[in-house]
């Protein structure tokens, strides 16, 4: 649940918090009439109670596994498709065999010629410098300031919750990185991933996530979800590792008017600000000494 200034508060998912959606418990019963029936009976319990608590505005993005909208639907919320690219990690021969051949070719070079060293580890300061340095380039700041960020993993990874993974130069000098949350089940989540930019070249990218594949199936995790596959160029990376696209459905209530506007405008000052920011990147890459 979040809050904004002026609004009443809204329900929607954050960008360490890919999925915030529905899960329904599975019956042991051999009808799917029955399963179905409990799951439209809690369908329209929830809808029914995020209504009556009279959000502004409410966002659920739910796992593949959950296909039945109706009752939302029916209270006429909108749902509309998400995709993500998931890698299976039951059997990693045939994992391996479907990841594209010139990634393939880049994660040997990086663990022989380049001598590239894998890290499970806590090294919580060189993934935020990373992350920090990735997203300006692209002109977003950071998921979170830096003190909220290291509480938040440390917190998760004392819980056993997440991991953070690193792709080393000999000398020990991280150039990629990668956070997972984990859970109890046999799916893991990768909601962070960055790299510096004097190496993008190198294929420490892909090294890092086939290490982190590896990792995760000999912990007992059988899927990774790369988490959002929006038209970009990374996730046309994420393709390569040969996972699956698989569609989810998002739920959303019809948002108040003042909410709405509010948006609309927070919307507006966005573009504006990125546009300075491409602006004065360009003038700092072309003013030379």
């Amino acid at each position: 649940m979040n809050g904004t200034p002026g609004l009443r508060s809204y329900v929607a998912p954050r960008r360490l918090l890919y999925r915030n959606g529905l899960v329904l418990r599975r019956y042991d019963t051999k009808y799917p009439s029955h399963q179905t029936s409990h799951d439209v009976a809690a369908m329209t319990a929830l809808a029914g109670k995020l209504e009556a608590a009279r959000y502004a505005y409410v966002n659920l993005r739910s796992a593949g596994t959950v296909t039945d909208a109706r009752p939302f639907l029916e209270r006429d919320w909108q749902a509309v498709p998400s995709y993500s690219y998931v890698v299976s990690l039951d059997e990693l021969a045939g994992q391996w065999d479907r990841v594209e051949h010139n990634l393939r070719r880049l994660i040997k070079r990086c663990a022989t010629r380049d001598q590239l060293q894998f890290t499970d580890d806590t090294d919580f300061d060189a993934f935020y410098r990373l992350h920090v340095s990735t997203l300006g380039r692209r002109g977003v700041g950071a998921y979170l300031p830096e003190p909220a960020f290291r509480q938040y993993f440390t917190e998760l990874h004392a819980a056993g919750l997440a991991r953070l993974f690193h792709a080393r130069l000999p000398d020990g000098r991280s150039i990629a990185t990668q956070l997972v949350l984990l859970g109890p089940n046999a799916s893991s989540e990768t909601v962070a991933a960055a790299g510096d930019q004097a190496f993008l070249q190198l294929g420490a990218h892909a090294f890092l996530r086939w290490r982190v594949f590896e990792t995760l199936a000999a912990l007992g995790y059988r899927s990774n979800d790369l988490t959002d596959a929006a038209l970009n160029p990374v996730t046309h990376f994420k393709s390569q590792l040969g996972g699956q696209l698989t569609m989810s459905l998002v739920l959303k209530s019809r948002p108040k008017t003042l909410y709405a506007l509010g948006r609309t405008v927070a919307r507006s000052a966005g573009r504006i600000k990125h546009g300075l920011a491409q602006v004065a990147r360009r003038a700092r890459g072309g003013a030379h000494p």
